[in-house]
């Protein structure tokens, strides 16, 4: 499985109003390669890239419940 994340960042201030002018343009990925895609391995990914408190925006799969970041 590759697992990916992207920040969002704001384009307040910018000429460019980002994808479609919603505002935020893509900033740095963090891309990585797993064996499988269970809780663990994926909130391991989550909690070794992602920010504590910030918003994740998933595609909707179901290994991504609420327990995969505790």
């Amino acid at each position: 499985m590759i697992v990916c994340a992207v920040e969002k960042r704001s384009t307040e201030g910018r000429k460019n109003k980002g994808f479609n002018k919603q505002g935020f343009i893509a900033g740095g990925p963090r891309i990585a390669v797993l064996p499988n895609a269970t809780a663990e391995k994926i909130g391991g990914f989550i909690r070794s890239n992602i920010e504590p408190g910030t918003t994740i925006i998933s595609d909707g799969l179901k290994n991504y419940g609420s327990d995969i970041i505790a």
